[in-house]
This record gives C-alpha cells, structure tokens and sequence, in this order.
C-alpha cells in the first residue's frame, strides 16, 4: 500500500460522518482536500448538505452515477460503526467496481482490516490523517 500512489489514484472521495461544523476534524479535513483538488461527497443523515454539496445518508444513497466513480471512503465514524461501514463498501466495491481505499482517520482501529483488505483487494489504512499524509507528501 502506497499512500501517494492511492493519493494520485483517486479524485472521488466520500467522507462518511462529514460534520457541518467547520471547527470539527472532519469538516477542516475534507475543506482541506476539496481544496487540494478533490471532490468531496459528504456523507450525514443529519444534514441536507455540507461545504455546499448534497449530504447523503449512506453510501447506499449516493445515486448510482456518483458512487461508481469514488475510488476512496474516509471514515469519521467510532470504531464501532467500522465494521458495518465496510460491509457497506465492500458491497459497493462489488456492484462498481471502483473503490480502491477505505481511509480510517486517526484514532479509528479496526483489528481485521488486513483480512478484509486481502479478501476484498483493498486497501484499508487506519489511524492516519488524509490531510496530513497528503500535506507531507506535498513537501
């Protein structure tokens, strides 16, 4: 797994537990890599859009024409909800084909991800920072 390789390979990302507040982890997170030249899909059932675009409840209703071209999930979620998010996105990977990455920020842990990665052909990183992997890439 080669974070600048996964980084170049991908231009979709949805950003599952996305807050609307602008001082949360997630929002400066997902700013930042809108910024870099990403497109962020958020993800929250609590709200109808962040940072502009339409929020979604789940990945199951991003319509179909967005969720076959995201190559990369971030997780803001606890590490209780992983397990049910990646049988979410393996689902997807399924049917489209096209996710390569599940990004679990830091703090989040999940004990099978090597199992599931190998499984599945994914690539699962946990207990990084997306914006600071690709700030010390940028360098």
């Amino acid at each position: 797994m080669d974070i600048r390789q996964i980084l170049e390979d991908t231009t979709n990302i949805a950003v599952i537990g996305l807050s609307k507040n602008e001082l949360k982890d997630s929002y400066q997170v997902s700013m930042y890599m809108r910024d870099s030249g990403y497109n962020i899909i958020p993800i929250n059932p609590t709200t109808d859009s962040i940072m502009g675009v339409k929020s979604h409840n789940s990945l199951k209703d991003i319509p179909e024409d967005m969720i076959k071209n995201i190559e990369l999930i971030n997780i803001f979620r606890k590490p209780e909800f992983v397990e049910d998010i990646l049988e979410e996105v393996i689902e997807m990977k399924k049917k489209y084909g096209k996710i390569h990455t599940v990004w679990m920020q830091l703090g989040i842990f999940y004990d099978k991800a090597d199992t599931v990665s190998k499984e599945n052909q994914l690539n699962i990183i946990t207990n990084k920072c997306i914006k600071i992997e690709h700030g010390r890439l940028q360098n």
